[in-house]
């Protein structure tokens, strides 16, 4: 405990000197306090409460000092002092920590109010929630005794969820803030439910899609089935556009071949989360003309085993071709519906332009 307090100390020393540089003290004068509190040590500190008795600076490096000293209960009354003075992210989070310190469970609505505060005047808020994970990781009471329902409380919680890889946790705090997003809010969404999807928790993944995308056409299983310009995130199409092989969407999606492209080459491909089943699978298709067929083909394979479960041929023409496969399912499983392209045996690669529009995929 005690190495812990001299680290303390020695930080908030360099915070509180940081703040007597910029001219930050509330209230500014007597300037001469700021002298003293440049020395960072406990007759620094005590001259600046001398001579500033309304600084908060003075009295949370007194604070920290009286803890050091095992003087709890001075400590407490100082630090106590500078949140009365200003309720300021730094004396808010010094005095929850003296809190969470001595387990005293008064830690817990002052770091909610530190969040507040650091939020709002867009603060980090990383050390507040490892801090809170590191005294208490219990995600339902941090979720609902730290982070609250406001919208830039949850909106850092989920950032840092993110960043420190915790996915096992996006869920809750996502469906809090899905409720009420904004447009500013549908990208920290998706990058939530992109991370759920690659650590497994499809349906908590498809829950926050949702969400964002609410526009589903009847018992229709894949999004974006306009080729609008895909987010390449969670269940939209995610696509490979290199130079030999170029993509552009628009309502459908053309593929320019060069004739130089990798073969074979996996063009695009959509997550869905089926159920046990036979499945139609629909689509349009049309190419320039030319010798032969680009070899198109779809592939459905098992996410996690990469186990292949249906391969269908795409026959294009130089007109519009509806074409529809269909494929059975035996249990519930994560897919990835995948067009490809590989050459057919004994032909040169392709050169020209594919279109493909309208595809579908639904429960028969």
């Amino acid at each position: 405990m005690g190495r812990v307090l001299c680290v303390l100390v020695g930080l908030t020393a360099a915070l509180l000197l940081g703040i007597a540089l910029r001219g930050a003290l509330r209230p500014s004068d007597p300037a001469d306090a700021a002298i003293y509190l440049r020395l960072a040590d406990e007759q620094g500190f005590k001259r600046a409460a001398a001579l500033n008795p309304q600084s908060s600076a003075a009295w949370m490096g007194l604070g920290l000092i009286e803890e050091n000293r095992g003087n709890a209960g001075q400590a407490q009354r100082d630090l106590s002092r500078a949140v009365a003075l200003d309720r300021g992210y730094l004396p808010l989070w010094t005095l929850a920590n003296f809190h969470l310190r001595h387990a005293d469970a008064r830690a817990w609505p002052l770091l909610s109010d530190a969040l507040g505060v650091a939020v709002k005047g867009n603060q980090q808020t990383a050390a507040l929630f490892e801090t809170c994970w590191q005294f208490r990781p219990e995600p339902d009471f941090l979720l609902r005794k730290v982070v609250g329902r406001s919208p830039e409380a949850l909106r850092a919680y989920l950032t840092y969820l993110l960043e420190a890889n915790r996915a096992d946790q996006l869920l809750a705090p996502a469906q809090l803030l899905a409720e009420t997003h904004g447009k500013q809010d549908e990208q920290l969404l998706l990058r939530a439910s992109d991370t759920m999807l690659a650590s497994g928790d499809a349906a908590g993944a498809r829950q926050i899609w949702k969400y964002v995308e609410p526009d589903y056409l009847p018992g229709e299983l894949l999004v974006n089935t306009e080729f609008k310009l895909p987010r390449q995130l969670a269940f939209d199409w995610r696509y490979n556009s290199i130079p030999e092989s170029r993509i552009t969407f628009g309502g459908l999606a053309q593929f320019d071949f060069s004739g130089k492209q990798p073969d074979p080459l996996e063009l695009l491909f959509e997550t869905v989360l089926l159920k046990s089943g036979t499945y139609l699978l629909t689509w349009d298709a049309r190419q320039t003309a030319a010798q032969s067929q680009a070899g198109l083909f779809w592939q459905v394979t098992e996410t996690h085993s990469g186990a292949q479960l249906f391969h269908h041929g795409v026959s294009s023409t130089v007109d519009w071709k509806p074409e529809s496969a269909q494929f059975q399912l035996q249990s519930s499983a994560l897919v990835r519906l995948a067009l490809h392209t590989a050459r057919p045996f004994g032909s040169t690669r392709f050169e020209g332009t594919v279109w493909l529009r309208h595809p579908s995929l639904k429960l028969k």
